[in-house]
């Protein structure tokens, strides 16, 4: 039996949800290369957790749920 957040990590592809929305709601290429750059480097910080560590994903999981969202404010048009 898989977790929400299991299926949700195995079904679908964060990079390119992410990518998507760069390219429809960041606005200007700056802004975009910075969304970009700093999605790397967030994707980049927890590269090397192990695989069997569910909670750790799953928290992750729940943790880039709640950054989209505040991100996902008109309020916020740029990271750098």
């Amino acid at each position: 039996m898989h977790t929400v957040c299991q299926d949700e990590a195995s079904s679908k592809s964060p990079r390119n949800l992410i990518t998507r929305e760069i390219k429809t709601n960041a606005g200007t290429q700056k802004n975009q290369d910075h969304w970009r750059q700093f999605i790397r480097e967030e994707f980049a910080k927890n590269k090397n957790i192990p695989k069997k560590k569910f909670g750790t994903i799953e928290h992750l999981i729940r943790a880039g749920h709640k950054r989209y969202e505040m991100y996902s404010s008109d309020a916020i048009t740029d990271v750098h």
